[in-house]
């Protein structure tokens, strides 16, 4: 990792001597309504560095529309290839949340940070010892409790970008994201290894569960990692964590048990949508080679066809016509 900047050192000082007091966040996870509005539903596609790509972009946000009209404002299906500002995803990202954190210290922030992360991973030993002992209902209580504390993390990281960008250093702001993202992906690290390993054993319906809900909860957390990379310009490191969060998905997919019909659909979707938005960011880091193997992938989830995708999985010179 780049070097660490001052408030990222006091933030892992503060890790070790907090006291043993945890942070109780209950905050819910927000909700995100269908629009009824079809003209509306935005792919992104001017983002994408390659005019192939927003050509596919393009046609498949037109048909998304066409069948929005048709089935009388029911949205159905994703947008595939898409820009970060998409806003028709199979994503658990919510840039829409307004942050209520209005703290305007540096290290009020840290201190904060500190403690949510310090509960975040007392949270998962916790979890572990639950899972040891087949408590698997107070086990998926705690992932809930790491999953609300992202929420909350989420809104103290863009406070903390509000009060640098408003003092004028983007490289202050840049590494801030990136101190984020990494330790965000450390979490999401423990808890799809967690979610594998019990899923690989899981020998009842509730063993079962709690597994779905760990890579879940890791799969959430790595899109939020993923997010904080690219904001701090490391689209490489960006993709591997959309990456791991496609994977996360792929794992329930591949070994879970009894996934009805619908949840079987939506991690398909996920995992694709994850998918398309590693290929983003390697397209943006310029690897090719990455950025086309992690289209092809998601093929194997969900057929984009419609959208004329062939054009550029087929072509490799097309996935970076600038």
């Amino acid at each position: 990792m780049c070097n660490e900047t001052s408030g990222h050192l006091i933030m892992k000082k503060l890790l070790a001597a907090l006291p043993a007091a945890i942070l109780a966040i209950t905050l819910s996870q927000s909700i995100r309504a269908e629009t009824l509005n079809c003209e509306t539903i935005n792919c992104d596609c001017t983002k994408l560095p390659s005019t192939a790509w927003q050509d596919v972009c393009r046609i498949k946000q037109q048909n998304l529309q066409a069948t929005c009209r048709d089935k009388q404002g029911k949205v159905l299906g994703y947008c595939s290839v898409h820009g970060p500002a998409a806003n028709r995803v199979a994503l658990s990202l919510d840039l829409s949340r307004t942050s209520v954190e209005q703290s305007n210290s540096v290290s009020t922030l840290n201190n904060k940070f500190a403690a949510i992360y310090w509960s975040m991973h007392q949270d998962i030993e916790i979890t572990e010892r639950y899972i040891k002992q087949q408590k698997y209902s107070p086990a998926q209580q705690r992932i809930n409790r790491v999953q609300a504390n992202l929420d909350t993390l989420f809104d103290l990281q863009k406070n903390m970008v509000s009060i640098l960008e408003d003092s004028g250093n983007r490289a202050k702001t840049e590494q801030s994201w990136r101190n984020f993202a990494e330790d965000t992906e450390a979490v999401s690290d423990k808890l799809a290894s967690m979610g594998n390993k019990l899923l690989d054993s899981a020998d009842s319906e509730n063993a079962n569960s709690t597994a779905i809900a760990l890579l879940q909860a890791a799969g959430n957390i790595y899109e939020h990692a993923g997010y904080g990379y690219a904001k701090g310009i490391r689209h490489k490191m960006s993709a591997h964590a959309w990456k791991k969060a496609a994977d996360s998905s792929a794992d329930i997919l591949n070994k879970a048990h009894n996934l009805a019909q619908v949840e079987q659909q939506n991690y398909r979707y996920q995992a694709a949508t994850r998918l398309h938005r590693a290929s983003y960011n390697w397209l943006i880091a310029i690897d090719k080679k990455s950025a086309q193997e992690a289209l092809v992938e998601s093929q194997q989830f969900v057929d984009d066809s419609d959208a004329n995708i062939e054009k550029i999985l087929n072509n490799p010179e097309l996935i970076s016509s600038y």
